[in-house]
């Protein structure tokens, strides 16, 4: 956690290339620590392995922590600042926690009923065809590792309507990246089966488990920067509701598609719950933005209205002070 805390600091003063030598720092650590386990000590069980990964992790943080040297100040926070930093914290993050959750639930929920509808053999199947959509990964853990933070960074700095700017120019890059790595996928599905397990499925048709996936993930990656945007704003409590439709959509259409199509339902399921919740996230997205525009009636010694502090509470008469000391 300490070392995704440099990651996140890093990604949100754009400083991508002091992110990637902590990565290739601890990425290298691994390798080399994995490499003299086996080579010198033939040690190959998981405590060992998990010692590697803690150790080259502990390793980044503390580089990471140089790293962060001209960002982060140590100073001595007084303790009524620190209580409302922690409750506005826990007021977000409670929601984001609880939506976290219930996307869990969605998200894998498919597994466990094909499981328990048609048994392990057709689990082990789906999942040999789906691996194989795991190329477009590094785009898309690279996006939500990336953006989150520049999302904050940029409704900060400019308000509604930079955050509004950025969401369509990840639409028209991130977004048109990751539908053309998908399509050219969906090209080489048949081709990329054969390489990858021959006929050790026979002549069933698992390349539309690839097709129908790939689009399935292509709607799932399309809400991805409205609900940035809303985490931007702090609104994590409307994320939640729009997540919690996903374990009943789950149970129904999961249940339905699966016992109609067998394991081709379930990237079907997925697509279908997938467009959904997109329809709810661009709802949501209005319903915040809207209410953030609309005016509020509220006294104007309570707020700051400059770039980077938007209508941050200075209520408190330490933080009012330790914002004008800053400045």
């Amino acid at each position: 956690m300490a070392q995704e805390f440099v990651r996140r600091v890093l990604y949100t003063r754009s400083e991508t290339r002091a992110a990637c030598v902590n990565d290739a720092f601890s990425h290298g650590l691994q390798v080399a620590g994995i490499a003299l386990l086996v080579t010198l000590t033939k040690d190959r069980s998981l405590a060992a392995a998990l010692g590697i990964l803690g150790g080259s992790a502990c390793a980044a943080a503390i580089v990471g922590a140089w790293q962060l040297r001209d960002h982060v100040i140590l100073t001595g926070m007084p303790a009524d600042v620190a209580r409302e930093i922690w409750q506005d914290a826990a007021a977000f993050g409670k929601w984001l926690l609880a939506r976290n959750l219930v996307s869990w639930c969605g998200q894998y929920g498919h597994g466990w009923l094909l499981l328990v509808m048609l048994g392990p053999a057709a689990l082990g199947t789906f999942k040999a065809a789906e691996h194989l959509l795991n190329v477009v990964n590094p785009l898309r853990l690279a996006a939500f590792s990336y953006l989150p933070p520049r999302a904050s960074f940029t409704y900060g700095q400019g308000g509604l309507a930079a955050l509004r700017h950025w969401i369509g120019r990840v639409y028209r890059t991130v977004g048109v990246a990751f539908v053309a790595m998908v399509l050219l996928l969906l090209l080489l599905a048949a081709p990329l089966l054969e390489l990858a397990y021959g006929q050790k499925f026979g002549s069933a048709p698992l390349h539309w488990i690839i097709v129908l996936g790939g689009i399935a993930a292509v709607i799932n990656f399309a809400r991805m920067p409205l609900e940035m945007g809303i985490s931007a704003m702090k609104q994590s409590r409307p994320l939640f509701w729009v997540h919690v439709w996903s374990v009943p959509l789950l149970l129904v259409a999961g249940i339905t598609f699966i016992r109609r199509f067998g394991i081709y339902g379930v990237p079907v399921s997925t697509g279908l719950i997938g467009a959904v919740l997109f329809v709810l996230t661009l709802r949501a997205f209005r319903r915040v933005t809207d209410s953030a525009t609309a005016p509020v009636h509220t006294d104007s010694a309570r707020t700051i209205a400059r770039p980077g502090l938007a209508g941050l509470d200075i209520a408190s008469p330490r933080r009012r002070e330790l914002i004008s000391t800053a400045d």
